[in-house]
């Protein structure tokens, strides 16, 4: 018998692996995120190199940002803020974090994060400021976390509605709901019907913090208020917009508003709606 081995009979012949053939991923940024900026750091407030403080720790993982493209395209990205607090009466330690952004910055969010010591895992509250899908795009790497959603609680497969009974009410009358030592959710409608923003209280060399969604577009929309005005759909929401905006207004110090980074409310704006928060606090009596 032959010892010759068999050799199969091939139909084609692999290609051979050059350089000049070969499929390369483009190393260039797509067009469409190239202004963004994915690898900012920010400082948490107060500042740990100042020294240890007491009350919460806010710590900005993304600013967003928001203009016009050419047509009537809007560009965006959401800004996503984590906030450490204490639960004193769980003796737990409060990982709340604040909107998820788009699910294009998943890198991003868990990057931020990480930079602070903070795993996706250590999350343990999610608030939605309200349900666009710039603000909920990594929702699914938070699995575990109690999530406050309008009026609405959801754990895993398992949700409740709070009732009316359920809130308690700030000294301007909006209804809250606490979540830590210093941290509290407010119902605030605006573009949503079911807005929600998040106070954190003494904050060191910052006072009250609030995290709002787009509520406040950026600290532009003070002096231009086109900027949220044209959202509105009609008289009545423009109207429940404003009040929940005026509320936040006489609520705070600073505003970390869905589209721009954090700012301090001028002083000639808290002098404008002075009036209208003892009107607020008149009508709590």
């Amino acid at each position: 018998m032959s010892q010759t081995l068999i050799k199969p009979n091939m139909a084609f012949f692999p290609q051979v692996n050059e350089k000049d053939i070969r499929n390369r991923r483009s190393l260039s940024i797509p067009s469409d995120i190239k202004d963004f900026k994915f690898n900012t750091v920010y400082y948490p407030m107060p500042d740990p190199r100042q020294g240890p403080t007491d009350g919460p720790t806010v710590i900005p993982i993304v600013y967003g940002n928001f203009n016009m493209t050419d047509g009537d395209m809007i560009k965006l990205s959401t800004t996503s803020i984590l906030i450490l607090d204490e639960n004193s009466k769980k003796s737990e330690k409060c990982y709340i974090l604040v909107d998820t952004g788009l699910s294009l910055f998943k890198n991003t969010v868990t990057g931020g994060l990480a930079a602070h010591g903070v795993k996706l895992s250590d999350i343990n509250k999610l608030i939605l400021t309200h349900t666009d899908v710039d603000n909920l795009g990594n929702l699914n790497n938070f699995p575990d976390a109690l999530i406050f959603s309008g009026n609405r609680e959801i754990k895993r497969a398992s949700f409740k509605v709070n009732t009316e009974d359920g809130y308690e009410h700030s000294e301007y009358g909006m209804p809250t709901i606490k979540l830590c030592d210093n941290t509290e959710i407010m119902l605030t409608p605006g573009q949503s019907p079911e807005g929600l923003s998040v106070i954190a209280r003494n904050v060191s060399g910052y006072g009250d913090i609030a995290i709002v969604g787009n509520l406040f577009i950026s600290e532009s929309d003070l002096t231009k208020p086109l900027l949220w005005q044209q959202f509105v759909k009609d008289a009545n929401q423009a109207s429940i917009w404003e009040a929940s905006r005026e509320q936040i207004l006489c609520t705070v110090d600073f505003i970390a508003p869905g589209y721009g980074v954090m700012f301090k409310i001028p002083d000639e704006i808290k002098n404008q709606v002075k009036n209208k928060c003892n009107e607020f606090k008149n009508s709590r009596i």
